[in-house]
C-alpha cells in the first residue's frame, strides 16, 4: 500500500504576524491589557522578527537565549491564532474568564511555578475546545468543567490536563476520572 505523503503547510513571517495581531484584537475584546501581557511581549519578538528578516539580519538578532525567545514565541503565537480560529464566532462569559487567564502567567513554560501554570492550561483548554469547534463539533464552555461537545444531541464531558512530569501523569488521570464522575452524575 503506497502512503500518500501530505503537503507540508508553511506561512510567511509576515502571515503569522497578521494572524497572531487578529488573534490578539480578538482577546482585547475581551481583556483589556493584552498589550501589556506576555502576549504583547510576543508580539514584539514578531515584530523583531519582520524588521530583521526584512533588512536580512535575521541571524544577528536570534541567537542563544534570543532565538530560544523567538522559538517560544512563535509556539506560543501559534497557540493563540489557532484559539483564535477556532473560536472567534463563540462567545460567552465563561470564554471571557478563560482568556482572562489564558492571557496572565510567565512568558515561558520553563518560568512556570505551581500556579503560574494555570494560563497555560487555560491555553490548553481553549486549544482543544477551537479545534472540536474548526472539525464540526458544537461545544459549551461553562464553570462545571473544561469542555462539553455534544455529538447526536448527547453531552460529552472533556476533562484537559497537561503534563508537567511523568510521575504526575497517573495522578492527573485520576483527578480528570473523578471530575468526569461528577459531572456524569450531576447530568445523568
Amino acid at each position: 500500500m503506497k502512503r500518500r505523503s501530505k503537503k507540508l503547510q508553511t506561512n510567511s513571517y509576515q502571515k503569522v504576524v497578521d494572524d497572531f495581531k487578529s488573534a490578539i484584537d480578538w482577546v482585547s475584546k475581551y481583556q483589556a491589557n493584552v498589550r501589556s501581557s506576555r502576549l504583547g511581549h510576543y508580539n514584539s519578538i514578531l515584530e523583531l522578527l519582520i524588521s530583521s528578516y526584512n533588512s536580512g539580519s535575521t541571524m544577528d538578532h536570534f541567537r542563544g537565549k534570543n532565538f530560544e525567545a523567538l522559538i517560544n514565541a512563535m509556539y506560543e503565537a501559534n497557540e493563540l491564532t489557532c484559539i483564535w480560529e477556532g473560536l472567534k464566532d463563540y462567545e460567552s462569559e465563561e470564554l471571557k474568564n478563560r482568556l482572562e487567564k489564558f492571557v496572565s502567567g510567565p512568558l515561558s513554560v520553563k518560568e512556570e511555578t505551581g500556579p503560574s501554570g494555570e494560563a497555560r492550561n487555560m491555553g490548553l483548554e481553549l486549544l482543544i475546545a477551537a479545534h472540536m469547534v474548526k472539525s464540526g463539533l458544537d461545544i459549551v464552555l461553562d464553570r462545571d468543567g473544561d469542555i462539553t461537545v455534544f455529538f447526536e444531541n448527547k453531552p460529552i464531558f472533556i476533562e484537559c490536563k497537561r503534563v508537567h512530569s511523568p510521575r504526575k501523569l497517573r495522578k492527573n488521570i485520576n483527578k480528570a476520572g473523578k471530575q468526569l464522575d461528577r459531572r456524569y452524575n450531576l447530568n445523568p
